[in-house]
């Protein structure tokens, strides 16, 4: 049974200064963590591997999305190590929580092989207004990564900045489909990743979907991200795992379990459109109302090698 999704992403930036030393203390590592996940792993533009891990979370209540979560059902922070050349050592280490909000970097943090884990009550005990989402990354070169951080841990507060946009879509290599937007000039042209391009180009057609900062059925989706009915979602997660590429891993490992992309079911609801009585109605008005659910997890059929 899908869980309600009670908390949509935020369209403002509000960057938060925090102490490195501060966050640095935070980091054990952990030897309870249920199943961490290695999800991803590229080559950047300048050399440097990423890697792009989702930390299980802990029972620390305080942070919940909704409480109608079983603790095996809470989204997963997400951690990324970024590594110069063939080099152990981790260059930069970025965490973000569960609504996709970095809230931790640090510069030159210990190599484990695995993800850390998070003293949580530290990290709620800080300012919990940044917003530096994890959607604005374009995942081409260390150099932004490493920006977006000192930005993090050295602007005041006070300071605002609205959302960069793109210079030009995130389309995964080989396709034309699979990402924000698409480089398709006709329906029916696909890369040469075929299956996955299909996959996505089908999901990118959903009958119902709700396109980022605009209003459909009376619900306006603050979310960077087009969201889509949950049924297409569903079809689009079996058809990435029946593609079983490498390819397929990357964009259903990132799309449902790193970016955590909501879905949504459509329903009438009966409410009364007069003041008569509390007991009785003369007048009742239907109307649409749009339920927000978690994703689904996307099973991989491929392991990802950490070196």
């Amino acid at each position: 049974m899908r869980e309600h999704w009670q908390t949509p992403f935020i369209i403002w930036i509000i960057l938060v200064a925090f102490s490195i030393n501060q966050f640095a203390n935070s980091l054990v590592i952990s030897s309870t963590h249920m199943k961490p996940e290695l999800q991803w792993k590229q080559l950047l533009s300048d050399n440097h591997w990423l890697y792009i891990w989702t930390i299980p979370q802990t029972n620390n209540e305080e942070y919940n999305l909704t409480s109608k979560l079983r603790s095996n059902d809470k989204i997963p922070w997400v951690q990324i190590d970024l590594k110069a050349g063939r080099s152990d050592d981790v260059d930069l280490r970025l965490i973000f929580d569960e609504q996709r909000k970095l809230r931790m970097c640090v510069f030159e943090a210990p190599s484990i092989g695995r993800p850390v884990s998070l003293d949580q009550l530290s990290l709620n005990r800080q300012i919990k207004t940044n917003k530096i989402l994890l959607e604005e990354f374009e995942f081409r070169s260390a150099a932004e990564f490493h920006e977006k951080c000192r930005t993090f841990l050295t602007s005041d507060s006070s300071v605002r900045l609205r959302r960069q946009r793109r210079g030009s879509p995130l389309i995964m290599p080989g396709t034309r489909w699979c990402g924000h937007g698409n480089e398709a000039t006709r329906d029916r042209m696909f890369g040469d990743e075929l299956e996955t391009d299909m996959c996505c180009q089908k999901h990118d057609t959903c009958f119902e979907n709700i396109p980022s900062l605009t209003t459909k059925w009376g619900y306006y989706n603050q979310s960077p991200v087009t969201i889509s009915n949950c049924q297409c979602d569903d079809e689009f997660l079996v058809c990435l795992e029946n593609a079983g590429t490498e390819t397929a891993n990357r964009v259903g490992s990132l799309f449902f379990n790193v970016f955590s992309v909501p879905c949504f079911l459509r329903r009438k609801q009966k409410t009364c459109s007069d003041d008569t009585s509390e007991t009785s109605c003369i007048n009742w008005r239907h109307h649409d109302v749009i339920d927000l659910y978690f994703p689904q997890p996307f099973v991989s059929t491929y392991r990802v090698l950490y070196h």
